[in-house]
């Protein structure tokens, strides 16, 4: 999340009144002192040591001194708590631990209600004790715990990461226009249970589906050796089919994204492959397309060529050149192969020059002739002789 670091308030020095002493006077009970008990008793329950370096002091054991403090030792207190820093100011690219907080927020009506109130302005304990809340005061001891609402003189606020968490809680994240096939693919796989690709997700192409989703930030469930999803036992289908997954309703990982490959650099490609098409060798009158070998749909993270240093070798690595319709051929391929975990046939001839026909992480497109039509023409003619 964007935003500035907690941060230590103006030195409680300057506030302090004639006849203050370090342990404060009688008086009577008063927000300030009800919000410290607030604050108190939230840092005490903690299940886990002050981050290294913090400076947060736990006030007075003593009932007396928690509920009668002085101005100046309130004020100390809730300096040093708030420069203990919260769960992580990124997003998306957000870590696990603040993912799964954002999410019980947004299951959690009480939090919701405490944050948009706080967010229409700072607001004092008795204030948000008129709220329809259950366990008000709960609530507010994990929000200030988490950063996400701190406390001046008498009064809580919210504070700019408390700000993030609010919309990344309430916001609709659903990316694409609504009544497509697409957004409605969304707002399935947003309760964040697994869904059978074949009778449940409208797309004919979920896999394309969850791409353009992925490319947005939003993360899926990821089984070993399976991808972006598992086959599971569908009650409806009565078989075991592909099912996703969606972790969270809302971005939290980098975007995946394409380089713009230059022009200079396509014309490099056909020339090494000395314009001929990559399935069948066959030179076009039309321009070849410059195809990743790896698809889109199997990439794990952006794209981060330097196309002006790569060498021969590493062209041939990475890419090779295919018709707009065998590109568009070789797309559906990879799709289906990512929604059955089977590898199809090249050429229709059940040969694969690395692994099998099941797809795995391990070995992942190598030996598939979609992947490496050259390499794998060599291959099978080497078994021949």
């Amino acid at each position: 999340m964007d935003g500035p670091r907690p941060h230590r308030r103006d030195d409680p020095s300057d506030r302090d009144e004639p006849g203050d002493g370090p342990h404060g006077r009688d008086g009577p009970a008063t927000p300030e002192r009800r919000a410290v008990v607030l604050i108190s008793s939230a840092r005490r329950r903690s299940s886990h040591p002050h981050p290294a370096g913090s400076v947060c002091e736990h006030p007075p054991d003593t009932a007396a001194d928690s509920m009668r403090p002085s101005k100046h030792n309130y004020q100390m207190y809730v300096n040093r708590c708030l420069i203990v820093p919260p769960l992580s100011y990124a997003m998306p690219g957000v870590d696990e631990e603040t993912a799964e907080f954002i999410l019980s927020v947004r299951n959690s009506s009480s939090h919701r209600d405490v944050l948009e109130r706080l967010d229409s302005g700072p607001a004092t304990p008795d204030e948000l004790d008129q709220l329809p809340v259950e366990n008000a005061r709960s609530v507010l001891e994990e929000l200030l715990e988490h950063d996400v609402v701190s406390a001046t003189d008498s009064e809580f606020e919210l504070t700019d990461f408390g700000g993030r968490v609010l919309e990344y809680a309430t916001k609709d994240w659903n990316p694409s226009n609504e009544g497509t096939k697409r957004a409605r693919t969304f707002d399935i796989l947003a309760d964040c249970e697994w869904h059978c690709s074949s009778c449940e997700l409208p797309s004919s192409q979920p896999a394309k589906d969850i791409q353009m989703l992925r490319k947005e930030g939003f993360e899926f469930v990821q089984n070993t050796g399976q991808g972006q999803g598992d086959f599971l036992e569908c009650e409806n289908c009565e078989d075991t089919t592909f099912h996703r997954k969606m972790k969270y309703p809302f971005p939290t990982s980098k975007p995946i994204t394409r380089q713009n490959m230059p022009n200079s650099f396509k014309q490099r490609v056909r020339d090494l492959y000395d314009h001929r098409d990559a399935f069948d060798g066959s030179s076009p009158s039309t321009t070849l397309e410059v195809d990743h070998r790896v698809p889109e749909v199997r990439w794990e993270q952006s794209e981060d060529f330097d196309y002006e240093s790569m060498s021969d070798d590493d062209i041939e690595e990475h890419f090779q050149i295919l018709s707009r319709k065998h590109n568009l051929l070789k797309s559906r391929k990879c799709e289906q192969c990512v929604e059955t975990g089977k590898r199809p046939q090249f050429m229709q001839i059940d040969f694969y020059y690395e692994g099998d026909e099941n797809y795995d992480d391990q070995t992942g497109c190598e030996g598939c002739g979609w992947y490496n039509p050259h390499e794998w023409r060599d291959a099978l003619q080497a078994q021949l002789e």
